[in-house]
């Protein structure tokens, strides 16, 4: 097996504890004002194949729970796909080919020349550390405290996807609260490129040679998580009664949070621009190797009901959801001007 599974299932353990500590040190300075308990983290990974997880709070514990198949899915995926390439993206007759694809639609210079083992590692954590983000994203910001104040249950469990029945402003509450846990996990995801360029010693090992290939591998790896959760079908259409944005929305609301980031922190757009390069990669070879016809600008702009139920989520996060979360919440929430 070119990754193996098991040990990055370890490593990934091990990532989950720091990068929950980081925030957890973080929030400090909000739990007295807001009569808050320190927490300890409790992470486990379900021997369950379906793509899926949940978060939530019981007594002094924040819990989160990723089934193996979060893991098994991206990591088939890479493995399968990405054997030939080790040392080039230009050594195999597979790879010429998409080349040729790239060439008609980017430009030559927006993207790596190569790419190694340990920068397949890299994207897969990206993935991995968005997915843990979103579900610290329930935790930090008050989702979970908040929904099991409301729902009066001690074990309300956050499911990363839920079918159960519902009420329609029960959904767009739910939808709401995936939206923030989505951009929570953008924005720390981004600023964790940017120190990651700086300072690439810090978390990983590996010498690049433009440092402006982390963000493009970070995008790449965004689009490859959510073009897989797409192909499953999970969030098909919408629906008053969905809990998520269809996964390509979701993509476009990720990198539109990402943007917000790099515009607030006044970072370098060559940033955001990478990033939308790798989203861009990422699609073009996802719809080479499985035969898709993905074009997510095009569905955007052919969605008529996009701009309806962003606008239904963005008055309910201002008008209501920001002010209930607040004395839930352990991290300052977004504030919509």
């Amino acid at each position: 097996m070119f990754i193996d599974e098991e040990k990055f299932i370890l490593d990934f353990q091990a990532r989950v504890k720091m990068i929950y500590n980081y925030y957890e040190e973080y929030s400090k300075k909000n739990l007295d004002e807001r009569n808050i308990k320190n927490r300890k983290l409790c992470f486990s990974i379900k021997n369950v194949d379906e793509f899926n997880g949940k978060s939530w709070v019981d007594d002094n514990t924040d819990n989160v729970t990723l089934n193996k198949g979060v893991f098994s899915e991206l990591i088939d995926y890479y493995n399968k796909w990405f054997i030939p390439i080790e040392d080039s993206l230009k050594n195999t007759k597979i790879m010429q080919s998409n080349f040729e694809i790239f060439e008609l639609n980017l430009n030559s210079n927006i993207y790596p020349k190569k790419i190694s083992k340990t920068e397949i590692e890299l994207m897969i954590i990206f993935s991995y550390r968005f997915i843990i983000l979103h579900e610290f994203g329930h935790l930090f910001n008050g989702h979970c405290d908040y929904l099991r104040s409301q729902t009066m249950q001690n074990d309300f469990r956050l499911k990363m996807f839920d079918n159960d029945e519902t009420t329609i402003e029960a959904a767009l509450c739910r939808r709401t609260l995936e939206f923030d846990a989505d951009s929570f996990a953008a924005t720390q995801g981004v600023l964790y490129i940017v120190n990651l360029m700086e300072n690439p010693k810090l978390s990983i090992n590996i010498s690049f040679d433009n440092k402006f290939d982390i963000p493009f591998w970070f995008g790449f790896s965004l689009g490859t998580l959510f073009l897989l959760l797409k192909d499953k079908k999970i969030n098909k259409q919408y629906s008053k009664k969905m809990l998520y944005f269809p996964e390509d929305i979701r993509l476009c609301l990720v990198f539109d949070s990402i943007r917000l980031t790099i515009e607030n922190y006044v970072l370098d757009t060559k940033i955001l621009d990478r990033i939308a390069g790798g989203i861009k990669f990422s699609e073009a070879w996802f719809n080479y190797i499985k035969l898709s016809k993905y074009n997510i600008v095009d569905m955007i702009i052919s969605d008529n009901k996009f701009k309806e139920y962003f606008e239904e989520v963005r008055v309910y996060w201002k008008e209501k959801l920001y002010n209930e979360l607040k004395s839930f919440s352990r991290l300052d929430l977004y504030i919509d001007n």
